[in-house]
Order: structure tokens, then C-alpha cells, then sequence
């Protein structure tokens, strides 16, 4: 349904939210869509379904207990997502 998507980013996403990946890219058609990159693929469409779907509120629940991603970040790209 995206083949704009990369194949790594489809995987996490189908892994992390299963179905519920349609409703994160809801009305995106390219990756330009997804928003700002804050590393390592965390973009700021998913930091938005974070927030809106599943209450996320701080910068731990995004990182750590939703995407695992906090292991890759470093603090300046932390620091940007903080900041967001």
C-alpha cells in the first residue's frame, strides 16, 4: 500500500503497531509526508500517533517503551524530540 516507504521502516512499523500502521500514515503519500527525521528513522508522523493513540507523554515513552529506539538515539537527537 506505500511502496514510498522504506522496507526496514515497514517492518518496525508492522512489528511495533501491527493494523494499527494504516492509521499512523492516514493521509501521508511520501515519505516527505512523514515529517521531520528525528534519527534512526523515528519520524514525526509516528511521535504524532504516539501522542494522539497512545497517550504518550514523555520523552521515555516514546524512546524507550514504544519504539526502542532510545538504545540508538544520541542525546542531541533526544534533545530535539524533547523539544518537539
Amino acid at each position: 500500500r506505500h511502496p514510498w516507504l522504506p522496507e526496514a521502516l515497514a517492518l518496525r512499523f508492522a512489528r511495533t503497531y501491527g493494523s494499527n500502521t494504516e492509521v499512523l500514515l492516514e493521509g501521508i503519500t511520501d515519505l516527505a509526508g512523514m515529517g521531520e527525521n528525528f534519527g534512526h528513522n523515528l519520524y514525526e508522523a509516528e511521535l504524532r500517533y504516539l501522542v494522539k493513540h497512545e497517550w504518550v507523554i514523555e520523552l521515555d515513552d516514546a524512546i524507550w517503551r514504544r519504539t526502542k529506539l532510545g538504545m540508538w538515539l544520541n542525546d542531541e537527537q533526544k534533545q530535539r524530540i524533547t523539544q518537539w
